[in-house]
Parts: C-alpha cells; structure tokens; sequence
C-alpha cells in the first residue's frame, strides 16, 4: 500500500476558499482506482492549518490521481494561499 500525508499552511482568511476547491478534491478522488481513503483533517493546533491523508493499493494509483486533473485544479487554488510550501510526504507502507 501507498500513502501521502500532506500539511499546507494557509494564508489567514483562506480557509473557506482552500475547502470549497477541496470539496471538489475529494469528491473526485473518492471516486478513482485504488483509493483506500481520503480525508482532509483541520489542525488542532493550528486553524489555518489542514493536513491531507490519502491512502493507496498501488503508488501507481497514488501517481496517476497526481497527474489527473483534479489535484491540479486543486493546485490552482491551494498553491497561491500557501503561507509557504505545502510538507508532502509520500512512501510505500512498510508495516
């Protein structure tokens, strides 16, 4: 199995605009090959802080969801409301 944990720290005020292009995200991606489960989760620690976690069967669903059109849409949004550099880590599951 595959999985992707994301954290994007958003500009403050964003929020609202980063979860409605996420709401289109995730209903896709819930619909594609191989998605075992997606949420989008809202930082306790943060409010402007949201981590992604997607899990896979295979890194090759993971990579064709990345290449498709609705993370990249998403990315349109995301990218400019980023306070910085969203943390992507993503890997094969090894326990």
């Amino acid at each position: 199995m595959y999985q992707c944990i994301s954290v994007a720290h958003l500009k403050e005020g964003t929020l609202d605009t980063v979860l409605e292009a996420a709401k289109i995200l995730v209903e896709a991606t819930r619909k594609e090959p191989g998605l075992i489960y997606y949420n989008v989760v809202l930082s306790d620690d943060n409010p402007d802080t949201i981590i992604m976690v997607e899990k896979w069967e295979k890194k090759e669903n993971f990579i064709a969801h990345v290449q498709g059109a609705p993370c990249a849409n998403f990315g349109k949004v995301i990218d400019p409301n980023c306070a910085e550099p969203s943390i992507i880590n993503a890997g094969e599951m090894i326990i």
